[in-house]
C-alpha cells in the first residue's frame, strides 16, 4: 500500500450480506487503561494523521484504517476551497479516544456529507447536531470533557457514525444524495445550500419514521446521522442496545505483528 492511496482506507459496502468482516460495521473495541501514552497508540494515531492528510481528509476514524478500535482524529482549515463560504472556523488536529456525546442542542445542521470511505459516491445531505458537549481520552489518557459547535461538531458526528458502525450512506435518504458535480452546480446557482442551521432535530418520538430500507427521517425531513445514538451513551452500550456483530479482527497490543502497518490482518 503506498501513502495517499485509497487502499489504506476502507470503503463502504452498500450490500450488507456482503459485508463480512468489514471492520467499518462491527464493533469497535475500547482503548484499555494500559495502553494510554504507550507507542503503539501514539503509533496509531500518528499513521491515522499521515492517512488524513494524504488523502486531503477532515477526519478520519481507526476502522477506516482497518483497525476496530474507538479512536478518531479531525481537523479542518478553513482556507480550504472545498468548504469556501461556508464561515466555519479552523478546527485544530484533535484526537478522541474512547468518546462519547454526554449533550446536544436542540437546534441541528443540515450538511452535505462526503467520506473518504465512500470515494466515487454520491453526497448525501443529513443533519447532525449544532452544538455537543463531549468527553473522551487523550492519547495520553487524560479525561476531557468539550463543547463543540459549527464544523467541529460536524465532523465529530461523523467519526462517530464510523465508531457505531456504517457511513452517512447509511442513513441519507435517496432523493437527497446528489453527485459532487451537480452539487457543485446546485450551489453555484443558489438551489442547494451549502449548509443550515435548524431549529430542531429531534427524532419523531417512538419508532423513527422508515422512508426505506437503512432510511430514516427527523421531524425535519431529513436523516439524522447519528439518530440511533442516545446521548450520554457509551459505545459498548450502543453495540449491545443495537446487535452491532462483534470484529473477527483484534488489534493485538501485546506484539507488533500485523499492527505495524495500516491494514491490519
Amino acid at each position: 500500500m503506498t501513502p495517499g492511496s485509497d487502499a489504506l482506507v476502507l470503503q463502504h459496502q452498500p450490500r450488507a450480506e456482503l459485508r463480512g468482516n468489514n471492520v467499518l460495521y462491527t464493533r469497535c473495541a475500547k482503548v484499555p487503561e494500559d495502553q494510554f501514552g504507550s507507542p503503539k497508540l501514539e503509533g496509531l494515531v500518528s499513521r491515522m494523521t499521515d492517512v488524513m492528510h494524504e488523502t486531503a481528509g477532515i477526519g478520519i476514524a481507526a476502522n477506516q484504517c482497518h483497525m476496530p478500535l474507538q479512536v478518531f482524529v479531525i481537523e479542518f482549515e478553513a482556507s480550504n476551497p472545498r468548504y469556501a463560504g461556508l464561515g466555519f472556523a479552523d478546527v485544530p488536529l484533535q484526537i478522541f479516544v474512547n468518546p462519547r456525546i454526554v449533550s446536544a442542542s436542540p437546534e441541528c445542521r443540515s450538511f452535505w456529507h462526503g467520506c473518504l470511505s465512500c470515494q466515487g459516491e454520491k453526497r448525501g445531505e443529513v443533519i447532525t447536531y449544532e452544538k455537543i458537549g463531549v468527553e473522551y481520552r487523550t492519547v495520553e489518557g487524560i479525561q476531557r470533557e468539550e463543547e463543540l459547535s459549527g464544523m467541529a461538531a460536524v465532523i465529530f458526528q461523523h467519526e462517530l457514525r464510523h465508531l457505531l458502525g456504517g457511513t452517512y450512506l447509511d442513513r441519507a435518504v435517496s432523493d437527497r444524495l446528489v453527485s459532487l458535480e451537480n452539487l457543485v452546480e446546485a450551489f453555484n446557482s443558489g438551489k442547494e445550500t451549502r449548509s443550515r442551521v435548524l431549529s430542531s432535530c429531534e427524532e419523531a418520538e417512538g419508532e423513527e419514521k422508515k422512508t426505506g430500507e437503512n432510511e430514516s427521517k427527523s421531524q425535519n425531513g431529513l436523516p439524522h446521522l447519528i439518530g440511533d445514538y442516545k446521548i450520554g451513551e457509551t459505545l459498548e452500550e450502543f453495540y449491545e442496545r443495537t446487535g452491532v456483530p462483534e470484529s473477527e479482527q483484534k488489534w493485538i497490543w501485546t506484539t507488533e505483528e500485523e499492527n505495524t502497518k495500516l491494514g491490519g490482518t
